[in-house]
């Protein structure tokens, strides 16, 4: 997986901080293992001739911008996949491509009383509605709760601290918490793979990497380029320094 990047900025998530791990936040090492970095401006024509260069190798563009932001930079799926016809856009927003944005309350009907009767009458009544069961809510443990609901087919979960998180049986049991060797940050430790395939389970290979770190590695294995294409490129500010 190759992760694309501002040059001289990169993802914003890597200035997200505390906790740093010396100049790298803990937020983002923890995040993007088993990736490589490059970095390109889309900005520039030559930086779109190079992405879509790129995705005439790839099977997989995952992007998260705001909605209407590839149109803008010109990189759209309507223009990638005249490069590759198979080439497959996921974007990831907040609320869809597409539709007005719609709340979801999730919570269950009073039934004996028409305040809370139809969704729209308990979006009018939610703060009494939330009092209310605040108030129930708080006459049982965690662990009451679960049984009584659970037992009634109503979906529910703790919200749990993050040690609790660690250290549940669940998440030893499926190997979710992995070490990892960091060129800056050292040992640490980090999510594992979530999709347990039976016959390619998946592992953390590599750490996450520095800003830029495999921009060369990607031209020159993907694309072919050497040093005579590679630097004018970065001269010319298309792609990040080298590291």
């Amino acid at each position: 997986m190759v992760k694309v990047e501002v040059p001289g900025a990169g993802d914003i998530a890597r200035g997200w901080g505390p906790p740093f791990y010396n100049t790298e936040t803990a937020y983002f090492v923890s995040l993007h293992r088993n990736k490589k970095s490059i970095e390109i401006d889309f900005k520039k024509e030559a930086g779109k001739e190079l992405f879509f260069r790129l995705v005439e190798r790839f099977d997989v563009v995952l992007e998260n911008y705001r909605v209407g932001t590839l149109d803008q930079l010109g990189i759209a799926y309507d223009r990638a996949r005249v490069c590759n016809p198979g080439i497959i856009y996921c974007s990831v927003s907040g609320f869809g491509q597409t539709g007005p944005y719609r709340p979801i309350l999730g919570l269950e009907e009073m039934l004996d009383d028409p305040r809370y009767a139809t969704n729209a009458a308990r979006v009018q009544n939610r703060e009494t509605l939330i009092q209310k069961l605040q108030e129930v809510f708080l006459t049982k443990t965690y662990e009451e709760w679960e049984a009584l609901l659970l037992a009634q087919g109503i979906p529910m979960g703790a919200i749990n601290t993050i040690d609790q998180v660690v250290n549940h049986p669940q998440v030893q049991a499926r190997g979710m918490i992995v070490e990892s060797e960091h060129p800056v940050a050292g040992t640490v430790k980090i999510v594992g793979v979530p999709v347990k395939l039976s016959e390619t389970p998946g592992s953390v290979r590599e750490p996450t990497p520095l800003l830029g770190q495999h921009t060369d590695e990607v031209l020159h294995e993907y694309l072919g380029m050497d040093e005579t294409e590679i630097v004018p490129l970065r001269q010319a500010g298309v792609i990040g320094i080298k590291r």
